[in-house]
């Protein structure tokens, strides 16, 4: 992951994200990752600054440049939020101090807005499920069948 961020800035904090972080990962689940990078200064302040995400494949990634990322964390992103109580394995952190006094703070990033965030994603969720049709045809493979059972436990 350092080297598909490299070009961008330094990596500094990246975790599992997806399946695999929230153990619903099949064994042919591939690997997804979330990270924070920090792009030097002289090309955030210049009159072409760099992108404020990167993403890419093998393995699927999407890094936040630390500015959006901040930005990210004040609207009460979900999955950003997500980053400061990440526990699981996969999770690196990489020379930011600055990290741990965020995850020291984390509860401070927790508002009501971040709350409408979450329900909003599961009210989202269960409308998707009861717009379906009993007996609408469902891709039933392993994959799409555990999806469909996760969608509905947090649906609900």
């Amino acid at each position: 992951l350092h080297q598909k961020v490299e070009p961008y800035g330094r990596l500094i904090f990246s975790k599992l994200w997806g399946s695999w972080s929230h153990n619903l990962a099949l064994p042919d689940s591939d690997y997804d990752f979330l990270g924070v990078y920090v792009a030097p200064t002289s090309r955030v302040l210049s009159l072409d600054p760099p992108k404020d995400t990167v993403d890419g494949k093998d393995p699927d990634f999407e890094a936040h440049e630390v500015g959006k990322f901040c930005h990210l964390l004040l609207k009460g992103n979900p999955a950003i939020i997500e980053m400061l109580y990440t526990e699981r394995m996969g999770t690196q952190t990489f020379e930011a101090p600055w990290w741990d006094v965020l995850r020291v703070h984390r509860k401070e990033f927790l508002s009501r807005r971040v709350v409408s965030q979450y329900l909003g994603y599961a009210r989202g969720q269960l409308e998707r499920l009861k717009s379906q049709r009993p007996n609408q045809k469902r891709n039933h493979s392993p994959r799409s069948t555990l999806r469909w059972s996760t969608d509905c436990a947090f649906a609900t």
